[in-house]
């Protein structure tokens, strides 16, 4: 992969990453209003789990970006962990912090319905 698609990259999963901090820390600072009514309650305890699940999804991400940043650092973006094959252009364009090849992810999920591990 030539210097200015990593450079492309690079700038997009950078950029990637500070909207999902963004996202987290909106999350985090939402209201959590002590409710007296039971319905009032229901719904905040609602969005206080689903404000959990999207900081966790959030976090997750981040952890795929910092990976694939490092990857970027020591030159292996963009080959497959599992082959050591180009994982493909169109492939990180759709998910640039993709670590498999399709037909190497393809491989491990039916490994992992076959024997459910991976």
């Amino acid at each position: 992969m030539c210097g200015a698609h990593l450079r492309q990259f690079k700038e997009l999963l950078t950029a990637h990453r500070r909207d999902l901090i963004a996202l987290a820390d909106r999350a985090a600072l939402g209201d959590v209003d002590a409710a007296s009514d039971p319905v009032d309650r229901a719904s905040q305890e609602t969005e206080c789990a689903a404000a959990s699940a999207a900081i966790a999804r959030a976090r997750r991400q981040i952890k795929e970006i910092d990976a694939a940043l490092l990857r970027i650092e020591q030159g292996e973006y963009g080959y497959c962990e599992d082959t050591g094959e180009p994982i493909g252009l169109e492939r990180l364009r759709v998910n640039p912090s993709a670590r498999y090849t399709v037909e190497a992810l393809t491989v491990r999920e039916k490994r992992s319905r076959q024997f459910g591990a991976n």
